[in-house]
Formats: structure tokens, sequence, C-alpha cells
């Protein structure tokens, strides 16, 4: 998953708070590397079934320097995927593309993406993949603004994680409806959102979450004028991130 993975639509993925110095969830690490890597054996063009699907997603996921080719391997992923009726792959294809049409800016198209990646995880039975799909289908409608559909979608997720053993994938979704919350100025949801996924990503001692929800915390207090009580959240949460080499977050 995301999980976690957006700068100002980067940091929403999959991770990404856009509005905030303390981006929203989206933890996972993508690695040129790695799709360099793997480059050589999809051009071999010897595995199947199973094995192609996973060769694909991988290549689409770790692709960053080219977005087009990484759209490629997703929709390549999403063909072979509805030839083989895999409906696994078919959201994992799905959830993707959209990832990647969001980055690209074509929010529309992102939207469209993760909507079929839902309605793949449901025919899957992964409540997992539905609850991220409509976390993704969240943070595009809060980049476009639609506040409504941000907060619908953001509670649909949290309710369906809370149905699965994914903690860090529900704390990212309390994490990104409470950074909603606080651009909206409902500064007491967004604390409490913030404070739940906070309390997940201590006990999984998933550092980088933490120090996001510290950060985001911390900007919570400071715009309800409580400075001192807010630099002493982002202070926490800088000696975490600086440990971790979160630079960008830092600045």
């Amino acid at each position: 998953m995301i999980l976690l993975r957006d700068y100002k639509y980067f940091f929403k993925i999959l991770f990404s708070v856009y509005f905030l110095f303390f981006q929203r969830a989206s933890f996972f690490a993508q690695n040129q590397k790695v799709a360099d890597s793997l480059v050589k054996i999809y051009q071999k063009n010897k595995l199947e079934n199973s094995e192609k699907l996973e060769l694909l997603r991988n290549l689409s996921f770790n692709e960053v320097n080219n977005l087009e080719l990484s759209l490629k391997y997703a929709d390549e992923l999403i063909a072979l995927s509805k030839l083989e009726k895999n409906y696994l792959y078919l959201h994992r294809g799905y959830n993707q593309k959209g990832n990647k049409n969001r980055l690209i800016g074509d929010l529309n198209k992102a939207l469209n993406d993760f909507f079929k990646s839902a309605e793949a995880a449901t025919k899957a039975k992964f409540i997992s993949g539905k609850g991220v799909a409509y976390m993704s289908i969240a943070d595009v409608y809060s980049i476009m603004g639609n506040v409504s559909n941000a907060e619908v979608y953001y509670t649909k997720s949290i309710d369906l994680l809370r149905k699965t053993k994914d903690s860090i994938a529900l704390a990212s979704a309390l994490l990104n409806a409470g950074d909603e919350y606080s651009k909206n100025k409902k500064f007491n949801l967004a604390l409490k959102h913030f404070e739940e996924a906070r309390v997940i990503f201590d006990k999984t001692n998933y550092l980088i979450g933490t120090g996001y929800t510290l950060g985001n915390i911390g900007m919570v207090y400071t715009k309800q004028g409580d400075n001192e009580l807010g630099k002493i959240y982002i202070t926490k949460a800088i000696k975490i991130l600086e440990k971790l080499k979160g630079f960008y977050a830092m600045s």
C-alpha cells in the first residue's frame, strides 16, 4: 500500500498535504532502480499469469522518471487482468493508473480510475483495497476543492479500513481526513482524527507517520492561535523527520 507515496499531487497518494508543510499520508517508497532492473525481465517476455501481473504492477509503481511509460505498464496490467478475470490485479492496475494520472494533473481521469479500482476491489472481496481506493478518491476531491465529496469518501474509507487489520492504511486515511478538516477550519474534528492516527502510528512504530501527524497537530494548534503548543508538536515532528531525512517536510 500507501501504502504510503506526491508533491502537490504526489504526497496525496499514496500518500499528501499540499496545503500544509507536512505531507499527507502516502508513505510507500518508489524506486526507479527497481523499475530499471525489472525492465530486463519484462523484455524477455517469459513470465505468464500471476507472475506477469505482479511484474507489471511493480514496473508501473516504481517507474517515476517516465509517467507515460508507467501508464503504459498500468494499461497493460489492466488489459491482462481483464483477460484473466483477476479482479485483485485489476484493482491494482487502476490504482496505479489513477496515481500516475493524478501526478500528471489529469484529475478527472484519476478520479475515474480510482472508482474503477474500488469496483474491482469489491469484486475481488478485497476490503482493504476498496478502503484505500476510497481514500484516493477523497484525496482527488480534496485537490479539486470539492469539500463535501472529500469528507464523504474519507468517512467511507475509514469505516471500511476499521474492518481490516491494515492499521497503516487506516492511520493514513485518518491523517488525510484530518488534513481536510484542518483545511476547512474544522479543528476539533481534525485533532480527533490526527490523535487517533498518531496512536496507531506509535503502536506500529511507523515513525514517518508519527512525524507527519505530530507536525499536522502542531499546525492546527498554530492556526487556533496557540503558538507555544504548536511549536512543541512541530519541534517533535522535526526531530523525527530529521532522523528519517524527511527534508522536504522539515523545510
